[in-house]
C-alpha cells in the first residue's frame, strides 16, 4: 500500500493462477477501502468493460473486470492475449495500480514498476512435487 500512496505500482509474482486470482482479489479490498483518491474510477471503469467484452472466458473476465474497478489485475497465461494486452497496456498508462501474476509475465513483458514482489517463489511440478526455482 505504501507503494502505491506514493505514486508508485507494484507486480506481485506468484506460483499458480489461483493464488494471482486470490491474492488480486485481497489487495483490491485494501485499495478499494482506501478510497477513490489513489484510482481513477472512471477510466478503471472502460478498462474493466474493455474486458468483459475481450475475456474468452465468462468467469475470469468477472473476476478480473472486479478487481480491476479497484486498480489491481491479474495476470496468468489462462487469460487470452487480447486480455493480457488490455492489462499491460493499462499498467504501462499507469491506470492499474498492481498486477499479481505468474512467471508468464515475466516471460518477455517489460513493465515499469516501482516495487516488485515475490510472494511465493517454490513452485509444484507433478513429477517432482514442490521445488525451488533455480
Amino acid at each position: 500500500m505504501d507503494t502505491i500512496i506514493n505514486g508508485g505500482q507494484a507486480l506481485v509474482f506468484t506460483n499458480s493462477r489461483a493464488n494471482t486470482v486470490k491474492l488480486a482479489q485481497q489487495i483490491a479490498h485494501y485499495v478499494c477501502n482506501y478510497g477513490t483518491k489513489l484510482i481513477e474510477p472512471n477510466a478503471l471503469a472502460r478498462i474493466s468493460g474493455a474486458i468483459i467484452e475481450a475475456s474468452q472466458s465468462k468467469l475470469l473476465g468477472e473476476e478480473l473486470s472486479k478487481t480491476v474497478r479497484c486498480g489491481v489485475a491479474f495476470h496468468h497465461a489462462g487469460l487470452d492475449m487480447e486480455t493480457r494486452t488490455i492489462i499491460e497496456s493499462s499498467f504501462r498508462d499507469r491506470l492499474i495500480k498492481v498486477v499479481v501474476a505468474t512467471t508468464t509475465l515475466a516471460a518477455g513483458v517489460n513493465l515499469p514498476a516501482r516495487r516488485v514482489i515475490i510472494h511465493e517463489y517454490r513452485r509444484y511440478e507433478p513429477a517432482l512435487a514442490w521445488r525451488s526455482s533455480p
